[in-house]
C-alpha cells in the first residue's frame, strides 16, 4: 500500500474521511501498477492479486475490520477479509457512476463511524458483515 493511502486511512474513523481522495489514490495507483505488472510478465493469478488490493473498498474495509477486531472475533485472518471485500467489490459495475465499490466503501465507513458510537462489539461485527448483503445482491442486477 502506498504511503499516501496509509496516511489517508489514519483518518478513516472520522466523519471527515475523504472517500473520493481514497478513490483517486487507488485509481492512480491502479494505472501505474497495471502498467508495471504488464511489463514484468507476471502470471495472471499474481496480476489479479496485485490489482485487487488496489480498489477503494479493500484497504478501507480491512482497516475498519482491523479497528473493530472482526478477524479475531470471527477467527479468520486478514486475507480472508480482503478476499471477501474483493469479491464484493467485483460484483459492482464500475461503469455505474454512483452505485459502485467506492459507494460501498463510503457506506461502510459512515456506518462504522455511527456504529462505533452506538453499539457494542457483537452487534457491530454483525452489522458490518450484513451491511453489504443487500448491496452485493443489487449490484449484480445493475
Amino acid at each position: 500500500m502506498s504511503p499516501d493511502i496509509e496516511l489517508l486511512l489514519k483518518d478513516e474513523a472520522t466523519w471527515s474521511f475523504d472517500i473520493l481522495k481514497l478513490e483517486s489514490l487507488t485509481s492512480k495507483k491502479l494505472v501505474v501498477t497495471i502498467n508495471w505488472l504488464m511489463s514484468s510478465r507476471l502470471c495472471l493469478q499474481d496480476f489479479a492479486r496485485w490489482v485487487s488490493f488496489l480498489s477503494t473498498l479493500v484497504p478501507l474495509g480491512v482497516k475498519i475490520f482491523e479497528r473493530f477486531d472482526v478477524c479475531e472475533y470471527l477467527s479468520i485472518d486478514e486475507s480472508t477479509v480482503s478476499q471477501w471485500l474483493q469479491l464484493i467489490g467485483a460484483n459492482y459495475h464500475s461503469q455505474n457512476p454512483y452505485h459502485n465499490a467506492t459507494h460501498a466503501a463510503d457506506v461502510l465507513q459512515a456506518t462504522a463511524y455511527f456504529l462505533e458510537k452506538l453499539r457494542p462489539k457483537v452487534e457491530l461485527t454483525f452489522s458490518l458483515y450484513v451491511l453489504f448483503l443487500p448491496d452485493a445482491v443489487f449490484a449484480r442486477r445493475c
